[in-house]
């Protein structure tokens, strides 16, 4: 139980909770486990539950009707999935799969719906995580409105950087993303990211070192696209 309670106590929209508090919440909750590769979640099926997880990598993907998986984003340890389903009581908006074996926190939709009635502040943290996503997904939209190929590639790259920065302007992204990942994500190819990484890397921009990829000039690449989208 105090692994579980100290995992919830990192969970974004738990941060504010005392210990007793977290503890009513772990009493609510089961433990799930997947191998890498496993769907458990799947998209516009009726299951409701909210996830947490623990350990491992989840992307999250809708496969078009030709079969082309288009992938939305990466989740990693404490962050949160499913809670739309659980909040509006529709069909699952998207597929989750597990990218390296995971160990999830699961919690039903009616327990997770009860806290945000009983605990505001878990309320609140949940209203800012959504405004954050509708301003991701807006940014998005405009990109794809706007910008061509090698734009959004440069785009989703600096989103990456900025989430894994080390110092004011290097970035050590862990583990790097499949060129497949990235173009799933942007709607292009695989070669055209390919390409540009190339030529970002003859650029002394950037670097795959192992499983890690260097930016080594982050202001420098939120630079080039914002000299475009201006």
């Amino acid at each position: 139980m105090d692994k579980l309670v100290n995992t919830l106590a990192s969970v974004e929209i738990f941060k504010d909770l005392g210990t007793d508090e977290l503890a009513k919440i772990a009493k609510c909750c089961r433990r799930d486990s997947y191998p890498k590769g496993r769907e458990f979640i799947s998209y516009q099926d009726s299951s409701r539950d909210v996830y947490f997880i623990e350990s491992g990598r989840v992307g999250i993907t809708i496969f078009s009707q030709s079969g082309k998986e288009i992938g939305f984003r990466q989740l990693a340890a404490v962050d949160m999935l499913g809670d739309i389903a659980a909040i509006d009581g529709d069909a699952r908006s998207a597929s989750a799969v597990s990218l390296s074996d995971v160990a999830l926190i699961r919690i039903s939709a009616s327990d997770f719906r009860e806290l945000l009635v009983l605990m505001p502040s878990v309320n609140l943290r949940l209203l800012q995580r959504l405004t954050r996503l509708i301003r991701a997904l807006s940014e998005r939209v405009y990109e794809f409105s706007t910008l061509g190929v090698r734009n959004r590639i440069h785009a989703e790259l600096l989103r990456l950087a900025k989430a894994h920065l080390t110092s004011a302007s290097v970035a050590n992204i862990h583990p790097a993303p499949t060129h497949a990942a990235i173009a799933s994500q942007i709607s292009t190819h695989r070669e055209a990211v390919s390409r540009e990484f190339s030529h970002l890397a003859s650029e002394g921009l950037l670097e795959k070192r192992g499983r890690n990829l260097i930016v080594h000039d982050v202001p420098r690449l939120e630079q080039m696209v914002r000299e475009v989208e201006s």
